[in-house]
């Protein structure tokens, strides 16, 4: 009955097909679960091959994203577990393998063909082309393809004929066919078995497709107002992933899209870090596409494509101190990590602009003030916190520093003996303390010392900042006047002081720190949020800065790692993140088995 069906259609096709993930031909697309988890999981290794040169130039050493020129601005993309396609009106469409694709000298495969649009299903087992509203499919795409008329998809295919959103459903068997009226125009459709994405042409808003764990076709179509600026370009679902991408550049994402849950069950959509947010000189957003398959992410302006081939994270940022605490949540600084309860979860400390010092625990949802240390018989003004599980130190405008136990019998705060020296800045780690006084010096003082240690400090370098890991391990120094960085190295427990100092990367110019046992965080002049990338033991400065989607005023690290900062408008967040990449498999050899091990999605 299908075969002999033929369905004028816009150029909006979108198809969908049953998860074939395990029945893939790993030998024909090259995207074995080993192989899709190396990708996944790549560092700053591959930072010595072709693609990691390639794009250090282009978008400041960042590996995680290739940048490419394009034979010609395409009018749609699709890609699928190995190929990456894309089309233009008048001339040939083009593809290539995901794996091949590079920055220069990409080998493009031209289709001996004309289409408005291809569509490919995710596990690469079949073909849709548009041309003049008559959709075709094709088993495998070749240059000299030979395309079956009449037939829409394997299973389901959505699209849009004028006013109406239609569906055929259980393809090329059944062919049952059902038109759905929208009340507004709709563009860049998206779906998946359970769930159906598209855009709001009118206004630019996401509209979804619910009722769909009731009926195979949903019951209404719902606009949705979320919180994201500006207007959407385009939307994209991934088995249960979905993305969003608006007119200044700004990716999100959001987890668990189904037919239960039809924009997702995350708290928010998450913020994705995109090299075309703020980047000039890039063609209007009209001409900006986006596709996605499991093995990357592909958005392209004009004739620029941004490929991204390991896995997409997504960050937020929420709100910790609850509603009816609100009218506290005006902070300038904070230490995380003190406070920890039979749940593992840390509290926190901030201040006040005017010092007043709070204890915040996220598990108990309380938040009490907390006593000031006194200097001269009068209260301090801190300037600065820093803490490790059961141990707070404070740093006051005069150059004293302070410290309070946070169990036992002695909670008062007590005063350490400085040598009548004053501090700029100091730290605390679970061997000892580090300082910055205010003769340029490095000091270092262990647990059962009573004397500080003088320690080198960086050649012709004035210190504002010192921060260390709660280990210890990572110890780093900034200087913001002269917008250098530099990290301590062999700081190991026969060596406590370290060996040298070793220079990192001084792009962006960085004002704040935060260090953990497996991270070190940033802050530009501007707020702007880095991680550093290639942090190890025998790498403690690590390889380059890579920003995330958030400004913050100050940052923190707590005993498990997490970051918690203060916002823009002086709220106390903290962050969450989540990957969007397949599961890991089930049986691992070699190299796979180290995953639990030592590996972190970043």
């Amino acid at each position: 009955v299908t075969s002999s069906i033929t369905s004028k259609i816009a150029p909006s096709l979108n198809t969908i097909v049953e998860n074939f993930r395990h029945h893939v031909d790993h030998s024909t697309y090259g995207t074995a679960e080993g192989q899709l988890i190396a990708e996944s999981t790549e560092t700053n290794s591959s930072c010595g091959n072709d693609i990691g040169k390639e794009v250090a130039e282009e978008i400041g050493h960042d590996t995680s994203v290739v940048v490419i020129s394009l034979p010609y601005t395409p009018s749609s993309l699709s890609a699928n577990g190995g190929m990456f396609l894309m089309c233009h009106r008048k001339r040939h469409p083009r593809w290539v393998a995901i794996d091949k694709l590079k920055r220069k000298n990409t080998e493009w495969i031209a289709a001996q063909l004309l289409a408005d649009q291809l569509e490919t299903s995710e596990n690469g087992g079949f073909y849709w082309r548009v041309r003049k509203g008559i959709a075709q499919m094709c088993i495998e795409l070749t240059p000299n393809a030979v395309w079956m008329d009449h037939a829409l998809a394997s299973k389901d295919a959505w699209y849009v004929a004028g006013d109406t959103v239609a569906v055929k459903m259980e393809l090329p068997e059944e062919g049952y066919h059902h038109e759905m009226p929208c009340e507004w125009p709709i563009r860049s459709l998206s779906a998946t078995r359970d769930a159906v994405w598209a855009i709001r042409d009118d206004t630019g808003e996401m509209v979804v497709r619910v009722g769909m764990n009731n009926c195979r076709t949903g019951t209404d179509w719902v606009s949705l107002d979320i919180e994201i600026p500006g207007k959407l370009v385009a939307v994209k679902l991934v088995e249960t992933v979905g993305f969003l991408l608006n007119e200044f550049g700004n990716l999100w994402m959001v987890k668990g899209v189904d037919g239960f849950h039809p924009y997702g069950n995350g708290d928010s959509f998450m913020s994705v870090c995109t090299p075309i947010a703020g980047r000039k000189g890039l063609p209007h957003p009209t001409q900006w596409r986006m596709t996605a398959s499991t093995r990357g992410l592909f958005i392209t302006a004009g004739r620029m494509l941004f490929a991204s081939r390991v896995a997409v994270s997504g960050h937020r940022f929420p709100h910790v101190i609850p509603q009816k605490l609100r009218h506290y949540d005006k902070f300038t600084m904070l230490a995380a990590g003190a406070l920890v309860d039979d749940s593992s979860t840390h509290g926190v400390f901030a201040c006040r602009p005017n010092s007043e010092l709070f204890g915040f625990r996220p598990a108990l949802q309380t938040f009490a003030t907390t006593t000031l240390p006194l200097a001269n018989g009068q209260t301090s003004t801190v300037t600065s916190v820093a803490a490790i599980p059961e141990r707070l130190i404070a740093l006051d405008s005069c150059g004293a520093l302070s410290e309070r136990r946070l169990k036992g019998s002695d909670l008062e705060w007590k005063t350490v003996d400085t040598n009548g020296g004053t501090l700029l800045s100091a730290a605390v780690c679970e061997h000892g303390l580090w300082a910055v006084t205010s003769a340029n010096e490095v000091v270092y003082m262990g647990n059962g010392d009573t004397q500080w240690h003088l320690v080198e400090s960086p050649h012709k370098a004035t210190l504002h900042e010192i921060r260390c890991s709660r280990d210890g391990r990572y110890v780093w120094v900034l200087s913001a006047s002269e917008k250098r960085v530099w990290a301590r190295s062999a700081v190991a427990e026969l060596t406590p002081m370290g060996i040298k100092w070793v220079e990192a990367s001084s792009e962006p110019h960085l004002l704040e720190l935060a260090v953990g046992c497996n991270v070190v965080w940033g802050l530009a002049n501007d707020g702007t949020l880095y991680r550093l990338r290639g942090l190890a033991a025998n790498n403690p400065a690590g390889n380059y800065w890579r920003a995330l989607p958030m400004r913050l005023r100050a940052i923190s690290v707590d005993a498990s790692n997490g970051l918690w900062g203060v916002d823009e408008q002086g709220s106390l967040v903290r962050h969450v993140t989540e990957c969007a990449c397949r599961s890991l498999p089930t049986r691992h050899t070699g190299w796979i088995s180290a995953w639990h091990s030592g590996f972190e999605f970043i």
